[in-house]
């Protein structure tokens, strides 16, 4: 199994999907709306340095035009 299986794996877990869920939602506590904190730590371990913080830019510019629209 590759580390693409492996992610793809995790990101369609149930978890993601209830996080997810509650972030479209807005019944998280604004700590709690991070991208890191949506993914199961498994999913997580599988990217590497450089990816994390390329998902973590790409959900922070989700989160502000979910802001805006508001």
């Amino acid at each position: 199994m590759t580390s693409f299986d492996r992610a793809e794996r995790f990101l369609n877990s149930v978890e993601v999907e209830d996080g997810l869920r509650k972030f479209q939602a807005g019944e998280l506590k604004p700590d709690e709306e991070e991208w890191h904190r949506l993914i199961p730590k498994g999913a997580r371990e599988v990217f590497d340095k450089h990816e994390i913080q390329r998902q973590s830019v790409i959900f922070e510019g989700i989160k502000s035009e979910r802001d805006y629209v508001r």
